[in-house]
């Protein structure tokens, strides 16, 4: 599979007193998180857009109905059928009201059906795992039509989607600018702070260049609801 690098996102703010901020860490991180946080939101969003594109599997669950157990049980067994190692880890994406279906589930939710499980969805709110997938909620799961709402909830193995970043090089020396990089493992961020002029501040951009695709068709499958 061949996944193209076309997508350059970037938030930006300025700092008045950058000299008091950086010697301020919490300062620092005050003025950075947000930036940081809108990157990743929209990187998370193209990632659960690429619903569309698993087609080797028939979707399960119906539009506008609750996610139920029997659902959550073809998706893994139409995953099982394509042949998905049973030692690959699989998740369950789901949007925050069919996560909230899922967790009151009685069998689920009790200490006396689930033991630990269950007291930790009664207790905490998390579901944790159910029929071999790891089950996460995201504001950005796709949701398409209307009266019902098509959610397009993700149930897929490690390898179905791949997600690839690229280090952006160092701005040209004597601009002005100067850039460091926010790396962990493959994946990071460049950070680049100037000076401008028509707002007498500095400004800095945090930025990424990345491209998301699918992988393997049949490692994914739609669960609508």
């Amino acid at each position: 599979a061949q996944i193209v690098l076309n997508t350059h996102a970037e938030a930006t703010f300025l700092i008045p007193d950058v000299t008091k901020v950086l010697s301020v860490p919490d300062l620092l991180q005050l003025y950075m998180q947000p930036a940081v946080v809108a990157l990743a939101e929209k990187i998370e969003t193209d990632l659960l857009n690429l619903y569309s594109q698993f087609t080797a599997n028939a979707p399960v669950g119906t539009i506008g109905t609750a996610l139920t157990e029997a659902v959550i049980d073809s998706a893994e067994t139409a995953l099982f059928q394509a042949k998905v190692p049973a030692s690959s880890p699989k998740y369950l994406v789901c949007d925050g009201n069919s996560y909230s279906a899922l967790r009151q589930i009685p069998r689920f939710s009790e200490f006396r059906t689930a033991g630990e499980a269950g007291l930790r969805a009664l207790v905490d709110g998390t579901v944790g795992k159910i029929k071999d997938f790891y089950v996460f909620r995201s504001q950005f799961v796709a949701k398409t039509g209307s009266s019902p709402v098509a959610t397009h909830n993700l149930a897929f193995a490690r390898d179905a989607i791949g997600l690839v970043v690229r280090r952006l090089p160092q701005p040209l020396p004597g601009t002005g600018a100067i850039a460091e990089y926010a790396e962990l493992g493959n994946f990071g961020m460049r950070v680049m702070m100037s000076y401008q002029p028509n707002t007498l501040a500095q400004q800095f951009t945090v930025d990424v260049l990345y491209g998301a695709a699918v992988l393997r068709n049949s490692h994914g499958v739609q669960v609508n609801s």
